[in-house]
């Protein structure tokens, strides 16, 4: 019950802070963190890879954002869409697209848009040797429809070419 009070209050106090007093809402921040709360991490993680009001560093980004993925929770979608995106542009660690496929295929399954349209595209094109194009097609498919302009346009090109013609 106490952690869970502690728990609202460095939130409420990060959110009240933030954009007028970034320095305290950092301290919030860290508070939360430290409290393993996961919204917390990921901000923090957020924080480090932007350079808000901390030193740039992308490799404390992404632990940050490791750990927040660990923590279940409502921003577990958020936080291994992250992970899957550090791996993929190697962002804190080594480029990966297999690692990066494995952490948008486990975003997807939150319901996490853009984690649906990169591993639809991991599908399609065969990251981490798993070719499915039908399956990845299926998830270009349920992302357009949910709005992403950019599955859109990618299952256009597709239908225009091909899934499987490189030009």
């Amino acid at each position: 019950m106490i952690r869970k009070v502690r728990v609202w209050f460095h939130h409420w106090l990060a959110v009240a802070f933030e954009g007028h007093h970034d320095e305290l809402a950092l301290r919030h921040v860290r508070a939360l963190a430290l409290l393993g709360d996961q919204w917390g991490v990921l901000e923090l993680g957020v924080r480090y890879q932007n350079g808000e009001t901390l030193g740039r560093c992308y490799e404390k980004a992404f632990c940050c954002y490791k750990k927040a993925a660990s923590i279940p929770g409502k921003y577990s979608g958020i936080a291994k869409y992250n992970v899957g995106t550090c791996f993929l542009r190697g962002i804190g660690t080594n480029e990966d697209s297999v690692e990066a496929s494995n952490w948008f295929k486990k975003a997807a399954g939150h319901g996490h848009l853009e984690a649906q349209y990169n591993y639809g595209l991991a599908l399609i094109d065969g990251w981490g040797n798993t070719q499915d194009t039908e399956a990845g097609i299926l998830l270009l498919e349920k992302a357009a429809s949910r709005g992403l302009a950019q599955a859109r346009e990618s299952l256009a090109t597709l239908s225009r070419q091909g899934p499987n013609d490189g030009s």
